[in-house]
């Protein structure tokens, strides 16, 4: 077991406190919410995970990110999804790269197959390992850099959930996929703020469900 990656902050120096999770690959949506927060040096953005994937604009979107993470007041974890450069040079948290390309319709890989190889549509093992090494090693260091929880004190930040009130010694893949967490009977002493799971599913809208009983978000 790797323990999670946690990043301690104080929340008592900003007027707000702003989360974000689950972007997956949409930068216009993301600039078009940025531009509603009015995001200023007097709040605290926290990013949850998920910057990639399964949207238009993978590759956009996570030099985006990477952009404003260069804010002293902006944290950003990783999700479940943001590992996948990681497993294209030793398979962890996917069983097959090849499956997983044929079956993912939108993905970081497409892009960079689009960007520089010369059979796009063929996808190779080998090439994407070359060409990640070579023009993408910035992204990759990033993503792989990222940690997996956020310790604000009375209230923790993650990708998907917790198993313990332990955070120092979670499992960093539990942070990145629990998808039992709404279901988890644990009541924690501070207030758990999660992504991954969209509210649609948990009870039918589109805005955040607060859990009074569990403490959590």
């Amino acid at each position: 077991m790797d323990k999670a990656r946690v990043i301690r902050t104080d929340t008592r120096d900003y007027k707000r406190i702003i989360a974000i999770s689950d972007i997956h690959a949409d930068t216009d949506k993301l600039t078009r919410l940025m531009g509603k927060l009015k995001f200023s040096d007097d709040d605290l953005l926290v990013f949850m995970g998920d910057y990639i994937e399964r949207g238009p604009d993978s590759l956009r979107t996570l030099r985006y990110v990477m952009e404003l993470d260069r804010h002293d007041n902006v944290i950003c974890l990783a999700g479940n999804c943001d590992n996948i450069l990681e497993d294209v040079f030793e398979l962890r948290y996917r069983k097959d790269i090849g499956i997983y390309i044929e079956h993912m319709g939108r993905s970081i890989l497409h892009e960079i197959l689009r960007e520089h190889a010369p059979e796009p549509d063929k996808f190779d093992l080998d090439t994407v390992r070359y060409l990640v090494d070579t023009f993408y090693s910035d992204e990759r260091k990033w993503l792989a850099s990222l940690g997996h929880i956020a310790d604000a004190v009375s209230s923790v930040f993650v990708h998907s959930g917790l198993k313990t009130e332990d955070i120092r010694n979670e499992d960093a893949e539990i942070c990145l996929k629990y998808d039992g967490f709404i279901d988890d009977e644990r009541i924690f002493p501070f207030t758990v703020i999660a992504g991954h799971i969209p509210c649609q599913y948990i009870n039918g809208t589109s805005g955040p469900v607060y859990d009074k009983e569990h403490n959590r978000i």
